[in-house]
């Protein structure tokens, strides 16, 4: 089985090539080589109009890759350039997809996808989208572009909404409460910290992967979540001595929880990964 992975030295492409590295033929695709695992590599800017698009053969293909200027601050990208950028990655990942003779390609979109409401209901995929920020309206064209791409390509499709996602380091958000505590600044939580997030294990996020790439399933959009959340306030005081390094603000959307319903994904792949990010939390005190 051969697999292209577009973005496979980022967080999620680089865990998720040292995971399958011994059971899928992997070839990395990425603007440089960050990580020494054994996957064949090829060096492409896929953000350049014209690129050298390399002869490969694989049966699928994961899209990971993704342009952002500002690591931190979605809001302070130029919108045009932004949207620009990353329809050309994307293209280009299609394209060579199609050169490639692949016959699936496993998009990761975002959970960012769907219009925010306060609800206590788990997100489906029923669910209203709505392009919110600027990232969730690219995520929502590159859902249907892919869409188009495959049914004129008659190329299989699986579109994943990824909620949210950690590793044995963590994630963003405990790097940010972490960064404040090291500054010496109080953790900042926007709301009354009761919103709970559906965090997925960078190794399940692999195992689903791998499952995608054998089990027959096409055209699919799904979430990619476990269906339980944990307490945003609960991440938060793990990490401190005393609740005091805490400080609560107003957000005006009020507590907006982001837990899916993952039922879809889990009954055509019978896996069902569970919210385990307090395990983590635990090795990180």
């Amino acid at each position: 089985m051969n697999l292209l992975v577009f973005g496979s030295e980022g967080r999620i492409g680089s865990n998720l090539c040292k995971d399958l590295q011994e059971k899928i033929n992997i070839t990395g695709i990425d603007t440089i080589k960050k990580n020494d695992f054994t996957h064949n590599f090829k060096k492409i800017n896929l953000a350049l109009k014209k690129i050298k698009s390399p002869l490969l053969k694989a049966e699928n293909s994961l899209i990971l890759s993704f342009y952002k200027s500002q690591p931190k601050d979605f809001n302070s990208e130029k919108p045009k350039i932004f949207l620009r950028k990353n329809n050309l990655i994307l293209d280009n990942c299609l394209n060579i997809s199609k050169k490639s003779d692949v016959k699936k390609i496993i998009y990761i979109s975002s959970v960012a996808v769907y219009k925010k409401k306060n609800t206590l209901k788990k997100i489906s995929e029923k669910n209203t989208i709505n392009d919110n920020s600027i990232y969730s309206k690219f995520k929502i064209l590159a859902e249907s572009k892919i869409k188009k791409f495959c049914q004129k390509n008659k190329i299989n499709y699986i579109i994943l909404r990824l909620f949210h996602y950690y590793d044995d380091s963590g994630n963003h958000l405990i790097e940010n409460f972490k960064n404040q505590l090291l500054k010496n600044e109080k953790i900042v939580i926007f709301g009354s910290g009761a919103q709970k997030l559906d965090f997925l294990y960078s190794k399940d996020l692999s195992k689903v992967i791998s499952k995608l790439c054998i089990i027959n399933i096409k055209n699919k959009t799904l979430n990619l979540c476990t269906g339980s959340g944990v307490k945003i306030s609960e991440i938060a005081n793990s990490l401190v001595k005393d609740k005091k390094s805490i400080i609560y603000q107003n957000n005006k959307s009020g507590d907006l929880s982001l837990v899916g319903n993952n039922e879809k994904l889990s009954k055509l792949i019978n896996y069902y990964p569970k919210n385990n990010i307090r395990l983590i939390l635990k090795k990180l005190k």
